[in-house]
């Protein structure tokens, strides 16, 4: 893998989770860290998840995640 940065139907797909779970903890993350928006200034821009930092996060307030 080149980049460390994924798009969501990419993540969900590595970290086999669904969409309905990532949105609900979506508040464990920090924008610019766990994640960014291609055009921060589009509301509705796509979002580039990082996702070595989002599986560390996810298994940080649950020691029971696995992807």
């Amino acid at each position: 893998m080149d980049s460390p940065w994924m798009k969501t139907k990419e993540i969900l797909k590595y970290l086999k989770i669904s969409r309905s779970f990532l949105n609900k903890n979506k508040d464990l993350l920090s924008r610019g860290v766990h994640y960014i928006q291609i055009n921060p200034k589009n509301p509705r821009s796509p979002y580039r998840w990082h996702y070595s930092k989002v599986e560390k996060a996810f298994i940080a307030v649950n020691k029971t995640f696995k992807p």
